[in-house]
């Protein structure tokens, strides 16, 4: 059940007086707290209190009709009968023009543009600059600007809009100019480009956050912070694209630091047949058709061969082995390579 109070706080209304009066509070005095209904003041009515008296009517909710000769219109507020200027006049002998805002016979109509002023004679509004519509309430569309909007834009440049008062381009910041087409010079950013960039030497600042521009392979607000492992390139933005067999990539190129035996941009190529270690530049120097190892360049001998670079036969007759005991050797240890592994 709703619970009305006897009395609500000016300008509310309702159950617990939780709503607010919907009335026009300068021609107006509050509204009913049960109903909402609005009580205007002396020379207006309408359900919001947003119309001025009819000629011929005045008083509060302009109820009362004029009782002046001829049936003439008397003053909204008093009823006093007097003399009815032309439209765009008023005073004793109808020689003055309209006050601001006011117009039509007498002068006794309010503008409604929206504190615009407008003619004196018919009320149509004459809007400002940058403004259009019948209450001057819409800005000029795009693309012009002034007076009736009459006047076109400049064609400001990089996302720069045109005010639609004076005309003249309203940049973001990090640009200047008078389409807006230049960028900040370096060690300026912001808006009108009035902000001090506070970078190290040689260091440039961002021309629309300020923030500093690091060279690659440093980050920080002062760019005295070296990538982490893992990212590379200017403010260290980029992450490097190797391998897990690599050691990172090189902090201002994002080139692959390969481990020994391994090459390629991603680090995913072993070293070609004859070349070993750490960048692959390191040449083989196994004998007899020996394999080399990518990593370490250890020689795996062939069978019959033995050294630090195969370079030994124990074939010859004098390595000191008995010829058939050596091809015996040989022979069992073919067979043990090829039996399988139950």
């Amino acid at each position: 059940m709703e619970v009305f109070l006897a009395a609500c706080p000016r300008w509310t209304h309702g159950a617990s007086c939780s709503r607010e009066c919907d009335c026009v509070q300068e021609h107006s005095s509050g509204c009913d707290p049960k109903t909402g209904s609005c009580f205007c003041k002396t020379a207006y009515h309408g359900p919001q209190c947003e119309k001025e008296c009819e000629p011929g009517f005045f008083g509060a909710g302009c109820e009362q009709p004029c009782d002046c000769p001829g049936g003439g219109s008397c003053d909204p507020r008093t009823g006093g009968c007097g003399q009815r200027c032309p439209a765009g006049l008023h005073g004793e002998k109808c020689q003055l023009a309209c006050p601001s805002l006011r117009y039509g016979e007498s002068c006794r109509l309010t503008c409604g543009c929206g504190g615009a002023p407008c003619d004196p004679v018919t009320g149509r509004c004459i809007c400002p600059a940058g403004k259009t519509g019948d209450s001057c309430h819409e800005d000029c569309p795009d693309a012009f600007w002034g007076m009736k909007c009459q006047s076109a834009c400049p064609d400001c440049e990089n996302g720069a809009s045109c005010n639609k008062e004076s005309g003249v381009c309203e940049c973001r910041p990090g640009f200047t100019g008078n389409l807006c087409q230049n960028e900040c010079p370096p060690g300026l950013h912001g808006p009108g480009c009035e902000g001090l960039c506070s970078c190290p030497p040689d260091t440039d600042c961002d021309p629309q956050a300020g923030h500093c521009l690091c060279p690659a392979g440093q980050r920080g607000p002062d760019c005295a912070t070296a990538c982490e492992s893992g990212y590379w390139g200017p403010g260290c933005v980029n992450t490097c694209e190797c391998r897990e067999i690599s050691e990172s990539c090189d902090p201002v190129s994002g080139q692959c630091v390969c481990e020994a035996g391994f090459t390629g941009d991603h680090c995913e190529k072993k070293c070609v047949h004859g070349s070993f270690g750490r960048g692959c530049v390191l040449p083989c120097r196994c004998e007899s058709g020996a394999l080399c190892d990518h990593v370490s360049g250890a020689c795996t001998c062939s069978p019959g061969y033995a050294g630090t670079f195969c370079e030994k036969s124990l074939l010859s007759s004098n390595s000191g082995v008995p010829f058939l005991s050596l091809l015996l050797g040989l022979f069992l240890q073919e067979k043990v390579r090829k039996t399988p592994v139950l």
